[in-house]
Order: C-alpha cells, then sequence, then structure tokens
C-alpha cells in the first residue's frame, strides 16, 4: 500500500512538470527561465520570464498558466530584495486575475504572504478612498485628511484610476487648508497640477478660497515653466546672461519642489552652462553639486551641451559622492567607538572644501557626531565649543532621535543655554489671502532674549519690521503680507503681469543682547508671487428661442370670423339649394346670423396683434432669472479681484553672522 501511494505520487508530480513543461515550450523563454530560477539564477529568470510573457503571452498560454509563470517573477524579484517590484508582478497578476492563488507546493510561505498583502491593498483602497471623501463631506478634516493621505501613500500599485487619484489629491489640499496646515495644502494641490495641469476644481463643491488657491498653485507651476522655456530659448540664442536670470529665478521659486526631477535637472543643466559659457565655472560646479545632492541620476544630453560641461556635471557627481562616503565612514567609526578614527575623519569632513558637497542636514550631522566623539575621549571644552558653532550656525538642529548617548545630549543642552539664538521651521511653501488672512511662523528661542524679525528686499531694503520683543520659550509671529507703509509686498510684475523686478526678500531672525546688540541672525529667503483669481464669465443672454410670442398671432381671429361667416352663410343658403320646393323656415336665418355674429365675436376676442399676457410675463421672469445671474457673477468677481492670493517660496535657512 505505501508503495502504491509513493507511486501514485509521483505519477501526479510527474504529470504537473510535463503540463507545465509543455505549456511553458510555446515560448522558450519561459522553460529557460524557469529552469534559470531553479538554478538560483534569478536575475536571468526574470530577463527571460518577461520577455516570454510580454506581446501576446497571455492568450497563447491561458489566465491562470500566465498568472503562474509571473508568480516566478514576483518570487525572483522577492529573493533579490526588490519587494517593490515583487509587489509590482503580483499587482499585475491580481489585477488580470481576482481568483489567481499562489501554489504553495512550488513556492514558500513568504511569498504568498506577500501576495495576500498585495491583495489586502488593492481591496483596502477603494473602501479607504470612499471614506476619505464622506469624511471630508461630513466636515470631519481629519479623518479625511488621514484617509485620502493613506491612500496616496498605499497606491505604489496603481489601483486608483487617474480621476480617482486627482480626485483625491482635490480633497486632501481642501481639507488641509481647512484645517489651516497650508504647506500641505499646497503640497497636495502641486501634485494635483503635475497630474493634470488643466483640471479645474468645482466650484459647486470647494469654497472659493480652495479654489483660489489651486488656481495660484497651478499658475506658479506654470510660471515656472515658462521662465525655464524661456531660459532655455535665451540659451540657445546666445544670451547666456538672460538665460542664468530666467532659470535661476525658476529654481528659486520653487522649481525643486513643484517640477519633475527630470525637469528639475534639465533646468540645473542649462544654467549651469550658461554659467560656464560665461566664464564662471565655478558657480557652475556649485549648480552642479546642488543637482547632484538631489539626484546622481541625472544625464546631460551630448546633442545640447558640449563635452566639456557634461565633464563638468560627473566631476560634480564624484565629488558629492565622495564627500557622502567620507561622512558614512566617518558615522561608521563612531558606531564603531573608534572615537579617535571618527574625530580625524569629520575633522577632514568639515574643511570647507569637502562641507559644501554635503546637503545642509548631514553638515550639521556631522558637526554633531564630531562634537559627540570629542566627548568620548574625554574633551568635554571641544564638545561644548562644536555644539556652540552647531546651535550658531544651524538653530534648527534637533539632536533628539540621532541616537546619541544622554551624556552627549546634557552637553548639547548646556550648549543651548549658553548661546542666544533662534530655532525657525519654515515650510517650503506658505500662502495668504492678501486682505484676509496672515501667514503665521513659530518661532523657538534657545534661551529667554530679545528677538527681532524683519523682512527687507534681496538687496537690503527694509520692508516690515514684523517682531520686536523678548522670547521666553516660542512665539508665534504673524504677518498679513503688508510692509510698513500698509501696502501689500510686490512680486515684481508690472500692469501686464511681466516680472520686471523678481518678488525676492528674505527674512531676518536676530537675537539681541540685553544692550541691543545683534548677537547673531539667521535669514531665510523667499520669493513671492501674487495671483488674482480668474474672473467668471458673464452669462449670455438668453437665447431668442426660449422667448414665448409676447403678440397673438392673426390666425386664430381670422380662423373664428371665417368659421362662423361659412357656417350662417352656408346655414341660410344651402337648404334653398338643396330642397327649392320647399316652405323653408325663415328661422335659419336668425340662426345663420347668430352663427356669424359667434365668429365676429371669437374675431374680437382673439383680435390680431393683441398682448399675451400670460407670456408677456414668463418673458419678464426669462429676462430677471438673467439680469439676477449677471449681478450674482459680477459680485463674485469684485470680490475676487479685491481678495489677491499670494504665495510665499522659502529657502534654505543660513545663518547670517553677528553685526
Amino acid at each position: 500500500m505505501r508503495t502504491y501511494r509513493i507511486g501514485f505520487a509521483l505519477v501526479i508530480l510527474a504529470s504537473i512538470l510535463l503540463t507545465n513543461r509543455s505549456q511553458a515550450q510555446v515560448i522558450p523563454e519561459l522553460q529557460e527561465g524557469i529552469e534559470a530560477y531553479g538554478s538560483f539564477d534569478f536575475e536571468t529568470a526574470i530577463q527571460l520570464l518577461e520577455i516570454g510573457l510580454g506581446g501576446s503571452a497571455i492568450d497563447l498560454i491561458g489566465i491562470d498558466e500566465w498568472s503562474r509563470l509571473k508568480t516566478y517573477v514576483a518570487a525572483a524579484h522577492f529573493y533579490l530584495g526588490n519587494e517593490a517590484q515583487a509587489s509590482e508582478a503580483f499587482r499585475e497578476i491580481l489585477l488580470a486575475n481576482s481568483s489567481f492563488t499562489v501554489d504553495e507546493i512550488i513556492f514558500p510561505p513568504e511569498i504568498s504572504e506577500m501576495a495576500g498583502s498585495v491583495r489586502a491593498i488593492l481591496m483596502e483602497i477603494p473602501d479607504t478612498f470612499a471614506r476619505g471623501i464622506r469624511s471630508y463631506d461630513d466636515f470631519d478634516l481629519v479623518g479625511a485628511a488621514t484617509d485620502l493621505r493613506r491612500v496616496l501613500l498605499i497606491d505604489t500599485l496603481g489601483q486608483l484610476s487617474r480621476e480617482e487619484r486627482i480626485r483625491a489629491l482635490a480633497y486632501l489640499g481642501a481639507a488641509e487648508s481647512f484645517r489651516g496646515l497650508q504647506d500641505s495644502a499646497i503640497s497636495a494641490f502641486r501634485r494635483l497640477v503635475q497630474e493634470d495641469p488643466n483640471y479645474r476644481l468645482d466650484r459647486q463643491t470647494f469654497s472659493p478660497e480652495i479654489t483660489q488657491l489651486h488656481t495660484a498653485v497651478g499658475r506658479q507651476v506654470t510660471m515656472i515653466r515658462d521662465l525655464i522655456a524661456s531660459g532655455k530659448r535665451a540659451y540657445d540664442e546666445f544670451d547666456f546672461d538672460q538665460a542664468i536670470w530666467r532659470l535661476n529665478r525658476a529654481v528659486e521659486s520653487g522649481g525643486a519642489e513643484q517640477l519633475e526631477i527630470d525637469e528639475y535637472g534639465s533646468a540645473m543643466t542649462y544654467m549651469a552652462a550658461s554659467n560656464f559659457f560665461n566664464g564662471d565655472v565655478d558657480a557652475a560646479m556649485s549648480i552642479f553639486r546642488k543637482l547632484a545632492l538631489k539626484t546622481i541620476t541625472h544625464r546631460i544630453d551630448d546633442l545640447v551641451f558640449p563635452p566639456d560641461v557634461a565633464q563638468l556635471y560627473r566631476t560634480a557627481v564624484g565629488e558629492v559622492q565622495a564627500a557622502r562616503d567620507l561622512f558614512r565612514q566617518g558615522v561608521a567609526s563612531y558606531n564603531g567607538r573608534n572615537f579617535n578614527n571618527a574625530v580625524a575623519i569629520f575633522g577632514r569632513v568639515l574643511q570647507p572644501g569637502i562641507a559644501v558637497r554635503l546637503p545642509a542636514d548631514e553638515r550639521a550631522d556631522a558637526l554633531a557626531y564630531y562634537a559627540a566623539s570629542q566627548a568620548f575621549r574625554g574633551d568635554r571644552n571641544s564638545a561644548l565649543s562644536l555644539f556652540r558653532t552647531l546651535i550658531a550656525q544651524s538653530p534648527q538642529y534637533d539632536i533628539q532621535g540621532k541616537g546619541f548617548s544622554d551624556g552627549v545630549v546634557q552637553i548639547y543642552v548646556l550648549a543651548r543655554q549658553q548661546i542666544a539664538a533662534v530655532q525657525v521651521r519654515p515650510p517650503e511653501s506658505g500662502a495668504v489671502a492678501l486682505g484676509e488672512s496672515e501667514f503665521s511662523l513659530w518661532v523657538k528661542a534657545t534661551t529667554p532674549h530679545q528677538v527681532s524679525v524683519e523682512l527687507a528686499r534681496a538687496d537690503g531694503t527694509p520692508v516690515r519690521n514684523v517682531f520686536q520683543g523678548v522670547i521666553a520659550d516660542s512665539v508665534q509671529v504673524r504677518w498679513d503680507g503688508r510692509d510698513d507703509f500698509g501696502d501689500f509686498v510686490s512680486d515684481g510684475r508690472d500692469q501686464d503681469g511681466v516680472v520686471s523686478d523678481p518678488g525676492e526678500y528674505r527674512f531676518a531672525f536676530k537675537s539681541h543682547a540685553a544692550d541691543g546688540r545683534v548677537l547673531r541672525q539667521i535669514t531665510v529667503p523667499v520669493h513671492f508671487d501674487i495671483h488674482i483669481q480668474d474672473t467668471l464669465p458673464h452669462p449670455p443672454p438668453p437665447a431668442d428661442s426660449l422667448y414665448l410670442p409676447t403678440r397673438r398671432a392673426p390666425g386664430p381671429g381670422l380662423n373664428a370670423i371665417m368659421g362662423g361667416l361659412v357656417g350662417g352663410i352656408s346655414l341660410a343658403v344651402l337648404p334653398s339649394i338643396m330642397a327649392p320646393n320647399y316652405q323653408l323656415s325663415p328661422g335659419r336665418f336668425a340662426v345663420g346670423g347668430a352663427i356669424g355674429l359667434a365668429g365676429m365675436f371669437g374675431l374680437v376676442k382673439q383680435m390680431p396683434g393683441g398682448t399675451l399676457r400670460a407670456n408677456v410675463q414668463a418673458n419678464d421672469a426669462i429676462r430677471q432669472a438673467w439680469r439676477n445671474r449677471v449681478s450674482q457673477v459680477a459680485e463674485s468677481n469684485a470680490l475676487l479681484l479685491s481678495e489677491p492670493y499670494m504665495l510665499m517660496h522659502f529657502g534654505d535657512v543660513s545663518p547670517g553672522g553677528a553685526q
């Protein structure tokens, strides 16, 4: 009996393998891919299976077999550590074959678990999306924002349609704006504009403030793209100064956040090349370093730019990668408790020529690790001095959560208590409905002291003294978009909307001594773009076809008189013609005359040209409804024109030095 069972199992297994082989052999790459998978050559397996499963393979081998073979692709990605690609493969399978299940005889449990998690996400997304929309309609703004943000976060598998994703972004932006989280609202609307630049919010669903903010964001993205396009044209015309100005304006106005990475990389490349041809190689190198800090996968078009420009970019990428590798070596030495080596490495990292190649947050981290390494070497004074330098350069730096020991954190806290500075965390973007709302920013002091906040143009011309006073812990600084004279700041546009003088400003946060001296300050560059909402079109006058006739036509009256005359004459004359030998009653003339009189009365009643009062009243109601709509649009347009919207884009916080 036992031999029979083993033999029976072998027969079943052989039939499965032969069936799989016969189906896979329809496309040779499929069988070769399975064999590569069985040899643990997962990269080759993926390559061959993807080739074999493309095109019309699903029609040749059937949906179930296609799903099974696609599972090999997902499993190979999983074993290579590419979980995102594995999830994407399962998404394709489940969208094509909703009844699919992983063959647990062939694949281990972890593959089944991943397929199950992908299925759960695909099932969760529609419900969460619908719940988020309902929460917004019920004015549960926190619930709406939470659900919609989760949907957009987990929808990496593309379960939402493009229309649903756009709708989710629209509702998320509206919810965040109502909650006062303008930076988050702008971020959502920015993604919406990137998805569909021509999308318009439904005015019946969203308030004028929400539609105005979305329009302003869309206009800013359009302005940035227009500046980039004009900068590229200037480059092509060898007007490098104009190219630099326009491209820099685009980038500094938020291009890094509001553009796709390819668009941003292209703008930075054109700007660097313009500086290169102007003879300013250092400026070109600095631009390429900024690009390399954003992405190292950008490619220089050899047909547009000369080899020297491409080489300059490759050099910048190499410098940035080398600096970041050195920083990571220092962190590894610190974590390995080799503090002497860490001090030596971070000392090199913080040299000006290398530090400039690191992102601002890694430069601050390098200084913190440098100080902590000195503390563990027993040099407390050096650690305290380095932490003071860190706080002076980056007052916003937060050491919590960095993994430093309690002893190191205590030295950092002591340094903060010994130095008067302010901590500012501006958002990437902000918005102010001029005349209606204010922009607010939290300012935190390291220790109680006198603080002033001033707004000035980029050239240093004072614009507004926003705040002056002692900050014991923190304070919310508010600004309404006006200067010291009560006028709204300018974004540099003339009456035709052309930018003649960029709206570039800076906030200066100054820490003062007791005698009023400026101990130190930090500056935050800011760019203003003022947008006036599109006015609504006036409704067209009602079409003529909607109006009823106001004068009676001649037809009914003529029909009445003709009918009466014909009827009366017929009654009086026809009997004599039809029966000439009979003595007819003269009463027929009375009846015929009565019919004729009735016709005359009908003519008077339906007199041609008479006024149809009911129709006149109906036409007056149509005209009045149109006048009411015109009046409503005029009032709405007056409101829109009287409430311009100002978008603000903030640059990086930088130390301004003592004065």
